[in-house]
């Protein structure tokens, strides 16, 4: 198995960003030891209708995507997410609250839309349903309503926009949701989340990670001398992406 999975989740920081760009992204996260936490689609309005944009069929969540397809089958992948990684410990980024992508087809999509709107009714008036009539049998508590929100934030379309390449990609996500949080701006306990501020104009949140959570760093070999400004990061956890994801022989700089 550990052929096909790795056992290290990857957060890519190239995706539609100049190498520089991606190089300066993966040092921040690095040395603040922050991962920042952005929006994401969970499920793609139906092909049929394509023109229709709506908080059912698109409901955003803030999130950090990782994957654990393995560097060596990363080749397609990175074409589209840069040459520049982070790899985390699984095991320990489980701990955080880490959970792989739940993906499910189009068929089920209908479903799915159904109970986002029950989701969203209840959301929007902020209802608590802590309560137990003499008919009603069941009782519907406000808990078992995060939860089910919280557990759609890990569910994607198997075809987003109408593309089937979502499922190669191995996605794993830490939610705002499932990250404990602490008050005021910042986060400062590892595994916990807080209010990081404006950046271009988006209100961003963040997680704290501790140095030993990386197992390693990936760069192109022409940012390799560059990797010196990692300076919490030991030269044996960087990774020349040459090597690791294509497989070409590189001997590096003494």
């Amino acid at each position: 198995m550990k052929n096909y999975i790795s056992e290290t989740l990857v957060h890519w920081t190239g995706r539609g960003k100049t190498d520089d760009k991606s190089f300066e992204i993966l040092k921040s996260i690095v040395l603040n030891q922050i991962l920042y936490l952005s929006y994401c689609p969970n499920y793609g309005t139906p092909t049929t209708t394509p023109q229709m944009r709506d908080s059912i069929t698109d409901r955003k969540t803030m999130m950090i995507c990782f994957t654990d397809l393995p560097l060596r089958y990363s080749n397609e992948f990175c074409t589209k997410f840069g040459k520049f990684g982070v790899g985390f410990n699984k095991d320990v980024m489980m701990k955080y609250g880490a959970n792989p992508v739940l993906y499910t087809t189009s068929k089920h999509l209908d479903r799915i839309s159904e109970i986002n709107k029950l989701i969203n009714n209840l959301l929007s008036k902020e209802v608590d349903r802590e309560w137990k009539g003499e008919i009603e049998s069941y009782q519907f508590t406000s808990d078992q309503l995060y939860s089910l929100f919280e557990v759609f934030g890990f569910t994607q379309e198997y075809a987003y926009k109408d593309r089937d390449n979502n499922y190669y990609q191995r996605e794993w996500r830490l939610n705002y949701e499932t990250l404990p949080f602490e008050s005021g701006k910042g986060a400062e306990k590892v595994g916990n989340g807080g209010m990081h501020g404006m950046v271009n104009g988006k209100f961003m949140c963040e997680m704290k990670f501790a140095i030993e959570d990386i197992d390693y760093i990936i760069v192109p070999k022409s940012y390799y001398r560059k990797c010196s400004e990692l300076t919490n990061i030991p030269k044996e956890k960087i990774k020349i992406y040459e090597v690791v994801v294509e497989g070409k022989w590189w001997k590096k700089y003494c």
